[in-house]
């Protein structure tokens, strides 16, 4: 019974990793050819079927596999109702393929990026997604968003640097031979910084778009960054809440100038009674005491010092 069931799902073309595709009339009349001779030689009857019908078969197996592509799930409502500005959000982004989405916490970024993301592959064919997020817990949460989009991304989530490198290879050679419209690597802030992507640069795959989604983009402005920003990237779209970095104008200025200006704003309070419950925000100011102001100075200041010096591996002279 279990052959029976193998045979029936090859034969019906249902195998999950076997593709079955009909003869035509020609095949046909080669094998009778061949098995009617008086040679009845099998090597030299499947040697003809191939250099006859191969293309004929390369194109029965463009036509059957299913490619990878980012869709937008059915049940997203982005034009209408609470979540409209999502839809005015990807309109102005798709406008130049660049930009900053300034969307308050709670009001969608993470879908409307992919909803964007998804427009791109549809409009390219064949698009290499990446997307950079702070921390590591983020990853696991991106990678269910990109699932619902239809596509099984590289989650770096316990990953060896090497063994993401191998799943990228493989990524860049299904998306080159056409296996695939479409491949998605999550990685961290730290991983972006890094050769990791090096693979990407040169002609071998000057045909592929690249696109880069920077989660906590404001995150993005340091020094380790600016100094190795990768410019394949055709698409960009950076995603913050607020991505002006504090007492950091040069890496602002940076921000806008790689990823490209703030096309969409939805802040908190449009938010608010909209796509979030509505609640009172209500600010009671503290006054310091001139001691207690000279040590907040003296603290912030160490603070900047750090947040420098963490961009240097260890050893650095700034470190």
């Amino acid at each position: 019974n279990e052959f029976v069931a193998r045979f029936e799902k090859i034969w019906n073309g249902t195998h999950q990793d076997i593709l079955t595709f009909p003869v035509n009339d020609q095949t046909l009349r080669t094998i009778k050819r061949y098995s009617t001779s008086k040679e009845n030689d099998t090597k030299k009857l499947f040697k003809n079927l191939k250099d006859e019908y191969e293309d004929y078969l390369d194109e029965l197996w463009y036509a059957n596999i299913d490619r990878p592509i980012l869709k937008i799930p059915s049940y997203l409502t982005y034009r209408s109702g609470a979540y409209a500005h999502q839809g005015a959000a990807v309109d102005a982004w798709l406008e130049q393929g660049k930009g900053i989405l300034s969307i308050a916490t709670g009001g969608g970024k993470t879908l409307t990026s992919l909803i964007a993301a998804s427009k791109v592959n549809k409009q390219t064919g064949k698009l290499f997604l990446v997307i950079a997020v702070p921390t590591i817990a983020l990853l696991n949460q991106w990678a269910s968003d990109v699932k619902s989009f239809g596509i099984h991304p590289i989650n770096t989530f316990s990953q060896t640097k090497s063994e993401t490198r191998h799943q990228i290879n493989i990524s860049l050679r299904q998306l080159r031979f056409e296996v695939s419209n479409c491949e998605v690597l999550i990685i961290t802030h730290d991983a972006l910084k890094s050769d990791l992507l090096d693979v990407f640069e040169g002609p071998k795959y000057s045909d592929l778009n690249f696109m880069l989604i920077g989660d906590e983009v404001h995150n993005l402005g340091s020094k380790g960054f600016i100094r190795k920003s990768p410019q394949f990237f055709k698409y960009r779209l950076g995603l913050s809440a607020t991505y002006k970095r504090q007492f950091d104008d040069e890496g602002t200025r940076f921000l806008v100038d790689y990823f490209g200006p703030v096309v969409y704003e939805f802040s908190l309070e449009s938010a608010i009674g909209n796509c979030l419950v509505p609640y009172d925000y209500i600010v009671h100011k503290v006054y310091l005491t001139a001691s207690e102001e000279d040590d907040f100075l003296e603290i912030t200041e160490k603070i900047k010092q750090l947040a420098y010096a963490a961009n240097f591996p260890d050893g650095h002279h700034d470190k």
